[in-house]
């Protein structure tokens, strides 16, 4: 209970700070048989510092604990299938068995790792698998569809977008040598276009569409696309896409390649600041949430909560009721004037979104005495060299209290 509660609710604490980690119980025929947990691979200690590999790089550590279990090769068919559930949030998941544990290393590779290294000071087998391998295709392979998708998109672009230089492209993905989708598109100066983006149906309850969504944003920003735009007539991806982020910014009733209506989407990426300052801005706004629980270092007067807020500052509450701007200060001049008053909470899996130009939403789980747990997000903006809040939501999670 003590090394692995903190495990069940998704982190683990390293040096005072949460690092994320996801842990499981591996079942076989409804018997538990094992534990395997995954995780950044450069958020915890190693006996090795991981030099030269990738930067998304997840890692794993799995045993089978049951004597009857073993020599059954249950120890690869739970990777390859904790992986495909799992995994996708990584390119790149890493291990690095005893290289005197000959099992585990044959147990690796029967799961689709490949050696890259031999560590003789730790005595480490360096093994890596591509989870999902994102490659251009070859102008010759699906020749057919390319030339059709190619041309449809020069006439939609020319009565639509107008004249670009065209940077066609085709990307897909690959699961164990066997290709189970992909996307096309053109790339602009100013923007990224992909059509057809697909899954194999047995796929598609994999969370491979996201995947390929995640590698578009990092194409995009390569291509230094500052939105990125999708065009479909598929009513149910339409629905995931926004689901995801993107709004629909035109729509086209009819259109001659497609034969049907056509949805102009588009979500605004992180693309135009740095990565480096990207990740300055979370840490600066994740050391201000949970917003007005940090009354020791930003103030508890009047003027320091509404130095904190834009004058159009509201909230959605987790009840759903909105607060006014008003409402909220008068609140917290009562907690903060409430000697008995106790503040326990934990906040985590933090994430920032651009939404305009020195405005971004931030979201994260917060879980409030232990008990209450709620969805957070806060659109905060930049004014003057400084943060402001715009607006604030909170959404109790099913279980999480009232």
């Amino acid at each position: 209970r003590e090394k692995y509660s903190s495990y069940i609710k998704g982190y683990k604490l390293i040096n005072g700070a949460q690092k994320p980690i996801q842990s499981f119980i591996i079942h076989n025929n409804q018997n538990p048989v094992g534990y395997i947990q995954i995780y950044n691979a450069y958020d915890f200690p190693r006996s090795k510092s991981l030099l030269g590999l990738p930067e998304n790089l997840g890692a794993f550590d799995i045993f089978i604990g049951e004597e009857a279990a073993l020599q059954q090769g249950l120890g690869s068919k739970a990777i390859v299938e904790f992986l495909k559930l799992h995994g996708n949030q990584y390119t790149n998941i890493f291990a690095d068995p005893d290289s005197n544990n000959v099992a585990a290393v044959k147990c690796y590779e029967k799961a689709g790792f490949k050696k890259i290294s031999e560590q003789e000071d730790t005595v480490e087998v360096w093994m890596i698998i591509n989870n999902l391998e994102f490659c251009h295709l070859e102008e010759n392979e699906n020749s057919e569809v390319r030339a059709i998708l190619d041309d449809g998109l020069k006439a939609f672009n020319k009565s639509k977008l107008g004249n670009y230089e065209h940077d066609p492209f085709t990307l897909y993905i690959k699961i164990e040598g066997k290709v189970v989708g992909g996307c096309y598109g053109d790339v602009t100066k100013d923007n990224c276009y992909i059509d057809c983006i697909w899954v194999d149906p047995q796929y598609r309850e994999k969370g491979l569409a996201k995947s390929v969504m995640s590698k578009l944003e990092m194409y995009a920003k390569q291509k230094n696309c500052t939105v990125m735009t999708l065009e479909t007539a598929d009513f149910q991806a339409k629905d995931f896409y926004t689901k995801i982020g993107f709004s629909i910014i035109d729509t086209y009733p009819h259109n001659t390649f497609l034969g049907h209506q056509v949805f102009l989407m588009r979500k605004t990426l992180l693309g135009n600041i740095s990565e480096a300052n990207a990740n300055k801005i979370l840490d600066e706004l994740r050391a201000r949430e949970p917003i007005f629980h940090h009354a020791e270092k930003l103030g508890k007067t009047k003027q320091d909560i509404e130095n904190q807020m834009c004058d159009e500052f509201w909230e959605v509450g987790a009840s759903g009721n909105i607060y006014t701007r008003q409402d909220v200060i008068e609140t917290l001049l009562e907690r903060y004037n409430d000697p008995s008053h106790q503040d326990i909470w934990e906040a985590k899996d933090f994430a920032l979104t651009q939404i305009a130009p020195n405005n971004y939403l931030l979201t994260y789980i917060l879980i409030q005495n232990k008990t209450r747990v709620t969805r957070r997000s806060t659109i905060w903006r930049g004014m003057n060299g400084s943060w402001k809040i715009l607006y604030h939501q909170g959404t109790v999670i099913d279980g999480g209290g009232a």
